[in-house]
């Protein structure tokens, strides 16, 4: 085994661990995103990477690492990359970015360099971000508002790109009737323009669902997924991910 601290590289031609850069993290890494140019985006809780200091994001490149100027003022949870705009989304419990208000998910333009906020952000941590296929943004996490004015949207919610604006994700008017009654951890988008969320929550829209819903992407309706998943202690649902190639929606988390 080799000493990684907190990040490791993998290397299937000869089944071996190694260590990705000597030093490691200082603290949690929690999400690792491959830019088209081969460049590595790391974010976590760590303030220190691979020897430099780095708040909570840094940007390697296969021998250098970059500190993206004073990074978050919090921990970071997910990364994720929109190739046609070249931005980078980021999602977690910071306010700040590099000194800009955010409010816990942010956009890094890649090529200004700069970061901005997305209509004022969210009242409450956002855990995950999926990029639509024209930019937008579907969002879960621990709040119930977003945007400014806030939009009462509970642990889920759709950001508009173009028009800079945010949108509940269900017909409900109050409460967690406009979302789930408990956090979305994973939300992401499967076959036949499906949305499919997972964290850890017993209702939808007001309707019975255990951990894991679902509903097309052009209709409000939400359903369960049989029984849903229980039984194990701690966040039911943590990640979920669309397999084109098998077809099938692959979850993990804390279920039995």
């Amino acid at each position: 085994n080799a000493d990684a601290d907190n990040i490791a590289r993998y290397v299937r031609a000869t089944d071996t661990w190694t260590s990705l850069f000597a030093g490691g993290a200082n603290s949690n890494v929690n999400d690792i995103l491959v830019l088209d140019d081969g460049r590595m985006v790391i974010v976590g809780a760590f303030t220190s990477i691979g020897g430099t200091a780095a708040n909570r994001v840094a940007i390697w490149d296969g021998s250098t690492i970059t500190a993206l100027g004073s990074g978050f003022n919090g921990e970071c949870y997910t990364v994720r990359y929109d190739y046609n705009n070249n931005y980078l989304y980021f999602g977690g419990t910071f306010t700040t970015a590099n000194g800009v208000t955010v409010n816990r998910i942010a956009q890094y333009d890649l090529v200004a360099g700069t970061f901005g906020d997305l209509d004022s952000g969210a009242n409450s941590d956002v855990r995950s971000i999926y990029i639509t296929t024209n930019g937008n943004l579907l969002v879960g996490g621990d709040f119930t508002s977003i945007g400014d004015p806030g939009v009462t949207a509970y642990y889920m919610a759709y950001y508009n790109l173009s028009t800079d604006t945010w949108s509940k994700l269900t017909t409900g008017t109050s409460g967690a009737n406009t979302g789930t009654n408990g956090a979305v951890y994973s939300i992401t988008l499967g076959d036949n323009n499906k949305i499919y969320i997972g964290g850890n929550f017993t209702q939808v829209a007001g309707r019975d669902a255990n951990s894991v819903a679902w509903r097309y992407f052009s209709e409000p309706s939400w359903h369960p997924m049989g029984q849903g998943l229980t039984g194990g202690s701690g966040i039911p649902v943590e990640y979920m991910v669309w397999d084109d190639v098998l077809q099938k929606l692959l979850i993990s988390g804390r279920f039995t």
